[in-house]
């Protein structure tokens, strides 16, 4: 397999729904689950990309991007926990908004990438339908985040798990580099 960590991110990404739901269900709030799972799936998916053939300064900026949204997401996680008000609007209203915006564009911009240089074969088709929407939509979020207008519906979310899948199955492959050049530095 190409990167473990990128296909146990990609899967915690897509276990949000499910995540959420059992979350309502069981303590009445969805919001804890549904930020524990993109928290986890953020930090697995930052370790995992240097396990893509893409030029290193490109990875190390996506990794700090998908690492501090990670961190985004945990922070949001846990201020419901803390019943702070104070806390909840940094978490949500000050990191939430733009910040997580741009670090999410951040890393669609990432898979964009890995679209165009390391992708191949059945999953570079793939690739091809599900990126250039979920780049459209998280740039278009990102611009209604900057200039202060109507956000694109929320349920546009899901165009999130058809990448997902996509990563996945890029994960899943088989490696294309020799492991003794993968870890070289440069």
């Amino acid at each position: 397999m190409r990167s473990p960590r990128g296909f146990y991110g990609a899967i915690a990404i897509l276990l949000v729904l499910p995540t959420a739901l059992v979350f309502s269900v069981a303590f009445d709030d969805d919001e804890v689950g549904v930020h524990i799972a993109l928290a986890a799936g953020a930090f697995l998916l930052a370790s995992a990309m240097f396990d893509f053939d893409i030029p290193r300064p490109i990875n190390l900026l996506a990794c700090v991007c998908t690492t501090l949204l990670g961190g985004i997401f945990l922070l949001q996680a846990i201020s419901p926990l803390t019943s702070n008000d104070g806390f909840h609007d940094f978490a949500y209203d000050t990191l939430g908004q733009w910040l997580e915006g741009t670090l999410t564009l951040a890393f669609v911009i990432w898979c964009f990438v890995l679209l165009l240089s390391d992708s191949k074969d059945r999953t570079r088709l793939l690739g091809w339908v599900t990126v250039p929407l979920l780049l459209i939509y998280a740039a278009a979020l990102w611009g209604t985040n900057l200039v202060g207008v109507n956000q694109p519906p929320g349920i546009l979310k899901l165009l999130f798990m058809p990448v997902m899948v996509w990563l996945l199955l890029e994960s899943r492959k088989p490696h294309t580099r020799d492991p003794v050049e993968q870890h070289q530095p440069v």
